[in-house]
């Protein structure tokens, strides 16, 4: 039965019932990843031009789809939620013996954003390239030295912090 395209699909398109289309794949080479999807889609294309297997595979997908939805577990809430009774409580003293101690942390944990490093990679530096990476005098003192600060001298340190790396 020889046909030229237009004169084939228009035999087609008038008696529908007579005739079944096939799209044969198989001269594509697909690789070993692809093969299952290719495998599946085909199974599909071929299982859905029956009416009732087409809607026993919807009817499935969406069970599926409701069990996945069941058994997922539900996200805990991430927005803070405030207890306004506690709103006028100002919160806990720090003592005034860590000041030096968090306003030093608070300066390395610049230094170590500053230069684009990790917790990790922080640690490992030597205490000398630490030095090196801060370079104000001042500020040096503070990283490296076990000597103790009084809060007028805390004070008078906070701002070069705040100007350090800018």
């Amino acid at each position: 039965m020889e046909f030229d395209n237009e004169e084939l699909s228009t035999t087609i398109t008038r008696n529908q019932d007579e005739f079944n289309i096939v799209f044969d794949e198989s001269r594509h080479v697909s690789s070993a990843v692809t093969q299952p999807f290719t495998e599946a889609i085909g199974a599909v294309v071929l299982l859905t031009s029956d009416t009732y297997l087409k809607w026993l595979i919807i009817l499935n997908l969406f069970a599926l789809l409701a069990i996945a939805i069941m058994v997922v577990p539900e996200k805990e809430n991430w927005r803070h939620v405030f207890d306004l009774t506690r709103f006028r409580e100002r919160p806990t003293k720090i003592d005034s013996a860590l000041y030096q101690v968090r306003v030093r942390e608070a300066f390395l944990s610049k230094v170590r954003q500053f230069n684009d490093l990790t917790r990790d990679e922080f640690v490992r530096k030597t205490p000398a390239e630490i030095m090196q990476m801060v370079r104000e005098p001042r500020l040096v003192e503070l990283v490296s030295s076990a000597r103790s600060y009084s809060n007028e001298e805390l004070r008078d340190i906070i701002p070069l912090i705040r100007r350090w790396g800018n």
